[in-house]
Parts: structure tokens; C-alpha cells; sequence
């Protein structure tokens, strides 16, 4: 017989890719003002591309 689960609270989030991090506490609060609970910041540079502008 299984055994009843605890109902959790649905949990949302939200992932942005900014292209520079000009105005991004704004965008932050927005979000958490939003209602969404996790915020997360998608990385676009693979490890190659990173390496080279490193390098200047």
C-alpha cells in the first residue's frame, strides 16, 4: 500500500539571459515582485568563446 504524500506549494522560476547587466537589479526585483520564487541567469558563452575574449 503506498503511503499518502504531503501536498507541497507549486514553486515557479524564471531564467533570463541579459545581454550586458546594465539595469539588471531592477529586472531582479521585477521578477521577485513578479511573484516567482527562484531566479536563475542563463550563461550563452560555451567554455571556447569565454577562453577567448579572456584572452583579449
Amino acid at each position: 500500500m503506498l503511503k499518502p504524500v504531503a501536498a507541497t506549494a507549486v514553486r515557479f522560476g524564471i531564467v533570463l539571459l541579459p545581454e550586458s547587466l546594465a539595469g539588471f537589479g531592477g529586472l531582479c526585483r521585477e521578477v521577485e515582485e513578479s511573484g516567482f520564487d527562484w531566479l536563475g541567469v542563463a550563461d550563452s558563452l560555451d567554455h571556447d568563446e569565454r577562453a577567448h575574449r579572456s584572452a583579449g
